[in-house]
């Protein structure tokens, strides 16, 4: 059986033929698509504005599509089923309404936050700088001595604290981060005017949404999710709570919770002016 051998200066022109052409397709990728882009392509300045740029066009798809979806189900919002009994849409720009969890009262509330919140204070480490206070978030400001729990605005937390931006903004209220985020986002929304907006005072929100009872209605939901959007939001990670509907069956799943990154002003998650 007859055999080609090849010399060895003949091996190393077809290797550097190979990796001419994975660079250049790398390159290619990285330039055409998120979906390759790495560490070493976000030092090039202004990089990273331009790839945040890019997945907001991608997400204006996402706006488009869900457009249609309530044209094709509706036509209008509140014609739209938010549960459907032929199953789920599979638009994730809504997905929050499909998953629930029960009412917790405010009493129970208040007792666990006095159980398990004061606990942070013991870490030595955390003392100097993680506090408790078992207060309530909320739309308006409610902290009269006889109010109870005391409820504060985010802004009126911050101007307590000193404080005028927040890296990572965790909320699990029961429902409550309806009325406390419409209270927050009238004021970094852009008015009908055209007139900027300042931008939202914190880089990323970690929610937990309980689109339960009135709030999983479709057309209310949409409206409520839509003021995040033009607020600067954008949702790029998902996960539903499965504990309760696992635990009840037939219980209506409406839990999800969800990370928004905040795409305006200038902060370190979307400059690279931080690097």
């Amino acid at each position: 059986m007859a055999t080609t051998r090849f010399s060895r200066p003949a091996i190393a022109v077809v290797a550097v033929f190979i990796v001419f052409v994975l660079y250049a397709t790398h390159a290619t990728y990285t330039r055409d698509s998120s979906l390759f882009y790495h560490d070493s392509s976000l030092q090039v300045p202004g990089a990273l504005e331009a790839w945040i740029e890019d997945e907001d066009r991608r997400y204006s798809e996402t706006v488009q599509a869900r457009k249609e979806m309530i044209i094709k189900n509706g036509p209008r919002p509140s014609a739209v089923d938010a549960f459907p009994m032929n199953g789920m849409y599979t638009l994730c720009a809504l997905r929050p309404m499909l998953y629930v969890i029960a009412r917790i009262a405010s009493s129970a509330l208040a007792d666990s936050a006095m159980v398990f919140g004061p606990e942070i204070e013991n870490v030595t480490t955390l003392k100097q700088r993680a506090h408790f206070q078992p207060w309530a978030l909320g739309g308006e400001d409610r902290h009269s001595e006889y109010d109870n729990p005391k409820v504060y605005t985010l802004q009126t937390l911050m101007a307590m604290n000193g404080h005028d931006f927040i890296d990572i903004l965790k909320i699990d209220i029961e429902g409550a981060e309806f009325e406390s985020l419409n209270e927050l986002l009238r004021a970094y929304t852009p008015s009908a005017y055209g007139a900027p907006a300042p931008p939202l005072p914190f880089g990323q929100m970690q929610i937990e949404i309980h689109a339960r009872d009135h709030q999983g209605d479709f057309a209310k939901f949409s409206q409520w999710w839509e003021s995040l959007e033009n607020a600067g939001l954008r949702p790029f990670w998902t996960e539903p709570n499965l504990v309760y509907i696992n635990l009840i069956r037939g219980a209506r799943p409406d839990l999800a919770e969800y990370s928004f990154l905040n795409i305006r002003g200038n902060h370190s998650i979307i400059s690279d002016n931080f690097n």
